[in-house]
């Protein structure tokens, strides 16, 4: 059995495949591939690479979870989710154009302590598109309104 975010098919041949062979996540509006995870560990005052040639996607949650949200998820290079992160104010993202990478504060309801996070991007159009979407993400969780229903003034 999948979990509740995965779905199950096949995109039809017309419809354009995945850059992966991934599972297809339902809700995705953003998928890019060859993505570093990192912890920071504070003994050592450095990033410590986790997993290299991940894959990260941008994923609405689904429409009964109660307003307008969205999560980014990390897959290792066999399609298993690695990581779930619920977009949002508190998690205290700030994204790094410099090094392509974003960073964000993680704090379990298990572990006391907060934990940090990179996420570096193989190219500068990966970190683009990400860092473009999620801050549309970020602008829809905190209005909860849609980023395309704004004005132009």
């Amino acid at each position: 059995s999948f979990p509740p975010f995965f779905s199950p098919r096949t995109p039809p041949k017309d419809e354009p495949q995945p850059a992966s062979d991934l599972i297809l996540t339902s809700g995705e509006v953003l998928r890019v591939e060859n993505v570093a995870l990192a912890r920071y560990n504070a003994a050592a005052e450095v990033f410590e690479t986790l997993r290299e040639h991940n894959t990260a996607t941008i994923n609405r949650n689904p429409a009964d979870s109660g307003g307008i949200g969205f999560s980014f998820y990390v897959f290792d290079g066999a399609g298993k989710k690695i990581l779930q992160q619920e977009i949002h104010n508190d998690i205290l993202s700030q994204f790094h154009a410099r090094e392509c990478s974003v960073i964000w504060v993680l704090q379990t309801a298990e572990e006391a302590e907060r934990m940090c996070f990179r996420l570096k991007f193989d190219s500068t159009e990966s970190f683009v598109r990400f860092r473009d979407q999620f801050s549309v993400a970020l602008y829809e969780v905190n209005n909860q309104a849609s980023f395309e229903d704004l004005k132009p003034d």
